[in-house]
């Protein structure tokens, strides 16, 4: 094809900075949510890119969860407070440096996995918003996470970078006014306390940043293609009330085209020059209602997925090309990679892919059985997709393609938000991978082979006794070692006696550590009762149940799954030394009264069946007899160390030291 490059466009190529979107109000420049650990630090900082200082009076900071609904103030500035042109002003926790404006000695509670924050003026008008990790709320796209004591940081141009705002960086002093109201784009992520950068009202004020032209707006159609094409993008233009005479769109670096055409009202004199990755559109007519579309005609780009941004620039006739304030974007379905790519990590723990959008190809194994946390897998790997949408509309056993942005909380890598491309089966059935608790627990050093994966253990037990407690984690052993058993409040087995004897388990496996690099904290959540498999034995469905208290004995009933003869043993310890019994009763509803005890006490009482196949027994447990009628009828406090009495209320001293059981 015909390539022509005017005067216009030669020395528009020489200009090697653009500053259109710095901002003409106040902006927040600096967030940072995850505060060294035990240390109160959490800030928001404030920038004024404009000429003038302005007052806060009555400006107000809000926060909101990642999915809330409500937004809470953090703070509500007075008179006093005044933020200089091209200056800063910080509000922030207590131990934060340098020390904030408007200090808070409470933690200001913005949320690890996700939040926003915005800031209002005195006409409760939403002036700026930025959002991370599962927020739906954000400008344009979500800000990923940073690491303890990081933060988030406002750039100064859009070509800036974490590396260009830190200490000694180009754009270090440059001011924080770049906003195009796309919270990815606007911000850079710094992850450690060292490359973060505070400032508040007596830091030096910034460079006045220069504005050149570049208004108007941009939409493009389709907003989404499949990798690698050809496909046409329509771009339309508008201009409001400002007469823009030049446009030009610059593909991202890989993406081609094979021509070009121009229609509308906009663009009905105009002429265009095409290039090898854009097109300028010269002697246009932007204003009022009249657009202009510019449709690239056989775009390809490369396989790989993600949310490309396309520059869209415009020009008024005395003014200079630059881009627009709200970027197009393109979202690339590129091929499913393998999902065990998403857990190659740096040497902080985090994976080298975060923040980056990726399409995976995966068997569900849990939907929103466990809430909004909903787990796939492929032959190579497994993953979280922490989307509440996703999790209701699928089901376990779908081979779902999925496209999502890579993120983590806590260790664990997550896709949030996750959609489902297609649907390709289901009622696909995953056999479970086979684990030890030493491989659980040890997998951090060997790049989290386990994370997310639908996993067994066999002949585990747990620490614990009585009933399975919701947002409980339990520590479980076989012949290997141990790691941690985590019972999710939604979870069916809540409130299921715990199995007194070795047992098998099917669970996901999930991470909480949030502390770099990472590489433990690792659990197994079972997805519901069933997963709990019981080797031999009747199995224990439901109970015990204690009724019919009297000082010599009571009444204790469970349920199993298949019939089985009633067992019960007791005692003063966790040898049951008393009594055992076994009923020759074949029922899945049993009920036994334990007589000859004595008095307020306790004893220790283990309960199950027996058949064939072997016995199904519950974890110890206590029981109480009725205390006499002698008894005085009033209640003593023990505690199991010595106490220091004298602080008590007179007649209200405590017991110390003291084995209740024996």
């Amino acid at each position: 094809m015909k390539k022509t490059i005017g005067l216009f466009l030669l020395l528009l190529m020489a200009a090697t900075r653009l500053t259109a979107q710095q901002a003409e109000y106040l902006v927040i420049s600096e967030v940072r949510y995850y505060e060294t650990s035990g240390i109160n630090e959490e800030f928001v900082e404030l920038y004024n890119p404009t000429n003038a200082a302005i007052e806060l009076s009555g400006h107000k900071i809000q926060y909101k969860s990642s999915t809330g609904v409500n937004w809470t103030d953090k703070t509500t500035f007075t008179a006093n407070d005044v933020i200089q042109a091209k200056g800063f002003y910080l509000y922030g926790g207590s131990a934060t440096v340098p020390v904030p404006d408007v200090s808070s000695a409470a933690t200001l509670g913005l949320g690890n996995s996700g939040g926003h924050v915005r800031l209002l003026n005195s006409s409760l008008v939403e002036l700026d918003r930025v959002a991370w990790g599962a927020a739906d709320s954000p400008e344009g796209t979500v800000l990923g996470s940073h690491e303890r004591g990081g933060s988030f940081e406002r750039k100064a141009f859009e070509t800036s970078t974490a590396a260009s705002m830190e200490a000694g960086g180009a754009d270090e002093t440059e001011g924080n006014g770049w906003d195009s109201d796309d919270n990815s784009s606007d911000f850079v992520i710094h992850n450690s306390l060292a490359t973060a950068n505070p400032q508040n009202g007596s830091s030096p004020i910034e460079p006045d940043v220069p504005l050149v032209d570049g208004s108007g707006t941009v939409s493009v159609s389709p907003s989404s293609i499949t990798a690698p094409g050809p496909a046409n993008l329509a771009f339309t233009f508008t201009a409001g009330d400002t007469l823009l005479t030049t446009v030009q769109i610059e593909l991202p670096a890989g993406w081609n085209y094979q021509s070009a055409m121009i229609s509308g009202a906009g663009f009905s004199q105009a002429n265009f020059i095409e290039n090898p990755n854009d097109v300028v559109v010269n002697a246009a007519a932007l204003q009022g209602a009249d657009t202009g579309i510019l449709t690239l005609v056989g775009v390809t780009v490369p396989t790989t997925s993600g949310n490309f941004t396309v520059h869209a620039r415009t020009a008024t006739a005395d003014g200079t090309l630059a881009v627009i304030q709200v970027q197009p974007v393109v979202q690339v379905i590129g091929d499913p990679i393998d999902i065990s790519e998403l857990h190659n990590n740096n040497g902080d723990g985090l994976p080298v892919l975060l923040g980056q959008v990726v399409v995976v190809r995966g068997v569900v194994t849990l939907a929103n059985e466990l809430g909004i946390a909903a787990y796939m897998e492929d032959a190579t790997g497994g993953i979280v997709v922490y989307d509440a949408t996703f999790a209701d509309g699928v089901s376990i056993g779908d081979d779902v393609t999925v496209i999502g942005t890579l993120t983590q909380f806590n260790g664990l890598a997550e896709l949030t938000p996750g959609t489902v491309i297609e649907t390709h089966a289901t009622g696909v059935e995953v056999e479970p991978t086979a684990v030890t608790c030493l491989q659980i627990s040890n997998q951090g050093a060997s790049g989290e082979p386990y994370e997310g994966r639908l996993v067994q253990l066999y002949g585990v037990t747990v620490a614990g006794t009585g009933t399975w407690a919701g947002n409980t984690n339990y520590v479980i052993s076989d012949g290997t070692g141990s790691t941690e058993l985590r019972i999710d409040s939604d979870c069916t087995l809540v409130g299921l006696p715990i199995p007194g004897d070795p047992f098998d388990l099917i669970g996901n496996v999930s991470q909480y550590d949030f502390s770099a690099p990472h590489t433990s904290g690792f659990q197994v959540l079972p997805r519901f009762a069933s997963d709990v498999i019981q080797s031999g034995g009747p199995g224990i469905s439901g109970g015990p149940w204690e009724s019919g208290h009297t000082q010599s004995g009571l009444s204790i009933s469970w349920t199993t799954t298949l019939p089985g003869a009633s067992i019960v043993t007791w005692g003063l310890t966790e040898a049951h030394e008393i009594d055992s019994l076994v009923y020759e009763n074949s029922t899945t509803q049993h009920s036994v009264d334990i007589a000859d005890l004595d008095p307020a006490t306790a004893y220790h009482v283990r309960v199950g069946a027996i058949d064939v196949n072997g016995s199904s027994m519950t974890s110890d447990f206590l029981v109480s007899t009725v205390s006499p009628s002698s008894s005085p009828g009033t209640m003593e406090v023990f505690f199991t160390k010595d106490v220091e009495s004298e602080y008590a209320l007179p007649g209200n001293e405590a017991n110390g030291n003291h084995d209740m059981i024996g």
